[in-house]
């Protein structure tokens, strides 16, 4: 019977080690993990325990990126399983791990666009076609953007006329009033006021848009 050998645990940190095997297979740990299943180099094991022992490694190590990964914000799916894959984890054991935080509410897609659109237009200060750009790259489903964005003007919004185009003017107006000391005298000189547009405009913000936030901003 071929055994599996444990070749080498490479020091990666106080906190951390990479475990290689003599069948190719090699991962990123945490030290805790490595007494928990007293790996020691030169270890053997056969196909059946070695495999229990990958899954239960993988499990362990996929536990604490997520867990890592969610302490300062919200994340997207999408963003877990790219950040599972980049250390090798198995693609069942990642099917399983998303399941299961999705499960307990940890990994929800909707909170996560709308916590997205909202931080972007309080803090990014960009125009909301500029943040459905970037949620698209998360692979958010089209059904969650406009449930998201629906719910955001709704809470954003005072009147039924109001729209993103309002939302935008006021994203674009906290921008402006963030800028506006670099652009002193754009009131009066047309060429500060065009350097003043360009940087709006390469924000994202369109002409009509940016002449509803400059119209009547004071400087």
């Amino acid at each position: 019977m071929t055994l599996i050998k444990i070749q080498k645990i490479e020091f990666l940190s106080p906190k951390k080690r990479k475990i290689f095997f003599s069948n190719g297979y090699s991962i990123e740990i945490s030290l805790k993990s490595v007494y928990t299943h007293n790996l020691i180099e030169q270890n053997e094991y056969s196909l059946e325990k070695f495999n229990l022992l990958k899954k239960n490694l993988e499990m362990t190590a996929a536990e604490n990126i997520v867990l890592q990964k969610l302490k300062g914000r919200k994340r997207s799916e999408n963003e877990i399983i790219s950040e599972l894959k980049k250390v090798n984890i198995d693609t069942e054991t990642i099917t399983e791990i998303v399941e299961k935080y999705r499960r307990i509410g940890y990994l929800n897609d909707f909170d996560f666009a709308l916590s997205f659109i909202k931080d972007k237009v309080k803090f990014g200060k960009k125009p909301l076609k500029i943040i459905l750009y970037e949620l698209k790259k998360s692979k958010i489903s089209s059904d969650i953007l406009n449930r998201a964005i629906e719910i955001f003007k709704a809470e954003n919004t005072t009147t039924e006329n109001d729209s993103s185009e309002s939302i935008d003017i006021q994203s674009c107006r906290l921008l402006a009033e963030k800028k506006k000391k670099k652009y002193y005298g754009f009131k009066t000189n047309m060429e500060i006021k065009n350097k003043f547009i360009k940087h709006l405009m390469y924000r994202g913000f369109s002409l009509e848009i940016i002449g509803s936030c400059l119209a009547n901003m004071e400087e």
